[in-house]
């Protein structure tokens, strides 16, 4: 079925206390964990991004029963019945709680070898270990660690210029927060994965 764009986004707290349940882990993701590392809410979002890791979409599933799941891709939105996990290339689904209603939240999938690292879904070579994916704020809310946020928000390819200019604006603000073991990662993630990129002489 073709998408629909209406959405009544959780916040960050409310997706804390909905995933209390949830038995694995977990992260806020997007622009959203940008201003978690920040400690304030630096712009108005419309959605909320959450990443677990692939192959845990199952779990979701059974803590969410009766909510909509559906794959997202290419503009479509894919019925799924949660009771096996999705293959590649698929990695993303728009949740919401019933059927016909407003969208609550998005789940992207991360990949990993399932010996604890993590790797990147757009390039594989850019790796690190699922322990230093994520963060967490004072109030115990997970999101993903800043340099790999901005990581994420560092593609041109498919961004609209309003796209392109808001994650610009987000490596702005983020950048000179990270650490230098943050820098450096970003640094050698971006050199691997987007030779060139304008943002290199940057970080």
């Amino acid at each position: 079925m073709t998408a629909t764009y209406t959405w009544d986004a959780l916040n960050p707290s409310e997706a804390r206390d909905l995933f209390r349940a949830f038995p694995h882990p977990w992260w806020i993701a997007g622009g959203w964990a940008l201003d978690l590392h920040f400690g304030r809410e630096t712009r108005h979002h419309e959605d909320l991004d959450l990443s677990i890791l692939r192959g845990d979409e199952v779990a979701l599933a059974e803590m969410l029963p009766g909510w909509d799941i559906c794959i997202a891709e290419a503009g479509e939105l894919i019925p799924w019945r949660g009771d096996r996990p999705v293959e590649m290339p698929y990695h993303q689904f728009w949740v919401r709680r019933a059927r016909g209603g407003a969208w609550t939240f998005e789940v992207l999938l991360e990949d990993h070898d399932g010996a604890g690292t993590w790797h990147w879904r757009r390039d594989a070579r850019v790796a690190l270990p699922v322990g230093h994916f994520g963060r967490v704020d004072p109030q115990g809310i997970p999101y993903v660690a800043p340099e790999i946020a901005l990581l994420y928000k560092a593609s041109r390819n498919n961004a609209n210029r309003h796209q392109i200019e808001k994650n610009d604006a987000d490596f702005a603000s983020a950048a000179p927060s990270l650490s230098a073991d943050a820098r450096r990662w970003l640094r050698a993630a971006l050199a691997t994965a987007h030779p060139g990129h304008p943002w290199l002489n940057r970080v």
